[in-house]
């Protein structure tokens, strides 16, 4: 944003407001996956995310009034989709066939998080640097992992099947 509008109290501004926008909503977005369930929730905030996110790079790139990049701002981090809460709540039911591996799948989980935390930065930063700012949120690391369903078992969804996968792969 910065690079975008010359100003680093505006760049300051836009983190501000989404950050806010997040903080603010989070609470009732839980809310909302309790009581309608999470493919009701998700969906739609993923795909409302991803089209605050693009309007909010539009904006900045065609110059467009403080009071519009805070807005929008605001409203992509009212946005985000609590996949990591509603991930831990799947767990065992994505391990009922192998309760013993629930804490590996806690234990993974955390891991995975915290790689995101330090890689992520550096993977956008190098993007960032060698291509462009406009590029950088669309950058981010997907861990691979391959398509197994264990024998006599059938998988909900295929990330379903993948994070089993991914669980099965990190057990002691």
């Amino acid at each position: 944003m910065r690079a975008e509008t010359g100003s680093y109290a505006t760049a300051g501004g836009v983190a501000g407001f989404y950050a806010a926008g997040a903080a603010v909503v989070a609470p009732f977005l839980g809310r909302l996956v309790d009581r309608t369930g999470a493919p009701r929730v998700l969906l739609p905030l993923a795909i409302g995310h991803g089209v605050f996110l693009g309007a909010l790079v539009a904006l900045g790139v065609t110059g467009a009034a403080n009071g519009w990049l805070f807005l929008c701002a605001f409203a992509a981090g009212s946005a985000i989709p609590p996949v990591g809460s509603v991930l831990r709540a799947l767990w065992p039911k994505l391990m009922a066939d192998e309760p013993d591996l629930l804490t590996t799948a806690y234990a993974l989980d955390s891991v995975i998080v915290e790689v995101a935390f330090v890689i992520g930065p550096l993977v956008v930063g190098l993007v960032a640097a060698v291509g462009s700012p406009q590029l950088a949120p669309r950058s981010r690391p997907t861990p691979p992992c391959a398509r197994t369903t264990p024998a006599g078992t059938t998988p909900m969804t295929p990330a379903a099947d993948s994070a089993r996968c991914a669980v099965r792969a990190c057990a002691p």
